[in-house]
């Protein structure tokens, strides 16, 4: 009686997962050409138009960076959305953007980028403040 012979075979390599990146922006069509261009970088993206969704996010999904306006409709600009994430998830960079150089002196405190933005430098931003991953 021959018994077949049965061959084990290491688990393949698991490709890293994505890195999730929450874009904060009350413009439409920002917002859709800073996720379309960011989720074809890699990255998983998750959008909203203004801080209430955006904390919201925070309690449904582990979050790596959040991008965001300062100018937004609503009781929260980015900058106070910023300090909250500061607050209650210390592990996630945030990267703050405007148009206006009076609002992101406000920001000192960390990553910004002006707008018009060039969509290359934020993915560069972004790449630096999640270490190259």
């Amino acid at each position: 009686m021959t018994h077949p012979q049965i061959m084990l075979m290491a688990p393949a390599p698991q490709a890293p997962k994505p890195a999730v990146v929450l874009v904060v922006e009350d413009d439409d069509m920002v917002r859709l050409m800073t996720v379309d261009f960011l989720e074809s970088c890699g990255y998983l993206v998750l959008e909203a138009e203004n801080a209430a969704r955006a904390m919201a996010w925070f309690g449904r999904q582990a979050i790596d960076l959040m991008f965001t306006d300062v100018q937004m409709p609503g009781a929260m600009d980015g900058i106070a959305l910023a300090e909250w994430v500061r607050a209650n998830h210390p592990a996630v960079p945030v990267l703050v953007t405007s148009g206006v150089a009076s609002e992101l002196a406000r920001y000192a405190a960390g990553l910004m980028v002006a707008k018009p933005y060039d969509l290359d430098a934020v993915h560069a931003r972004i790449q630096a403040a999640l270490g190259q991953r």
